[in-house]
């Protein structure tokens, strides 16, 4: 089902890009992912895992630029990790993989190769779909998952040319869900007799449904400029184009 939607979402690119410009940008990005939800409610970079990804870019001028992209993770937490609710004593492990369009403002004007606007610090924001495969363990209990939905992708980074068609960026962004099924975690007991001896906690609250998961990816990319038309241009006279 994953690779299907990344066949699709390639799809989709090959036949938007020539529609918008002959030059864009492409290469992967290596960081960490971590996740915020009922199992670690704000300790940020807490459980890093690996993340990764492949994205490409498209620069519509000096401050505006847009993002395919598409990235995978490993996220991981516990209750004893972050001292919530020790008698519940749930944890888990999942790999998250995200599919992403999103928007770039540049503060400072910029374009790969140019020799004159090298640097920028950045905003991001825009819409994606997530799948999430995992396992997770409440006291002695233990089960697979998996869930998936929308994500709204939002970050701030930083870009700097390296040369005249290498850019070097680093990236940290928040993925907001609008589930509550990252980490599996059901929203009242139901498995009564798995819970060392506890049989009274069967319709007991276990997560708090009223809030949702999120997750985050942070790292670099490094990405190179392809001239799809195979034609030179002076970077500073047409900004990337």
């Amino acid at each position: 089902m994953i690779m299907k939607r990344v066949l699709i979402f390639a799809f989709l690119l090959s036949i938007w890009s020539p529609s918008i410009g002959q030059v864009i940008e492409a290469g992967p990005f290596i960081g960490g992912s971590y996740y915020l939800g009922d199992v670690n409610h704000q300790n940020q970079f807490n459980n890093m895992g690996v993340g990764y990804g492949f994205l490409a870019r498209y620069n519509f001028d000096d401050h505006w630029t847009v993002r395919m992209g598409v990235y995978r993770g490993e996220l991981a937490s516990s209750d004893k990790d972050n001292s919530i609710r020790p008698l519940r004593d749930a944890s888990f492990n999942a790999d998250v993989t995200d599919l992403s369009l999103i928007a770039e403002l540049n503060f400072l004007p910029y374009f790969t190769g140019s020799s004159r606007s090298t640097f920028t610090p950045f905003i991001y924001g825009g819409m994606g779909y997530h799948s999430v495969r995992g396992d997770n363990t409440i006291q002695t209990y233990s089960a697979s998952y998996e869930s998936s939905g929308i994500i709204i992708p939002f970050g701030i980074g930083a870009k700097y040319s390296l040369t005249r068609t290498i850019c070097i960026a680093a990236d940290w962004g928040m993925r907001k869900t609008y589930n509550d099924q990252v980490d599996g975690l059901e929203e009242l007991y139901t498995q009564t007799s798995q819970f060392q001896g506890q049989t009274d906690l069967e319709g007991v609250q276990l997560s708090n449904a009223s809030t949702n998961d999120w997750y985050s990816f942070i790292g670099i990319s490094l990405t190179f400029k392809i001239n799809l038309a195979k034609k030179y241009y002076c970077p500073d006279q047409h900004q990337g184009h």
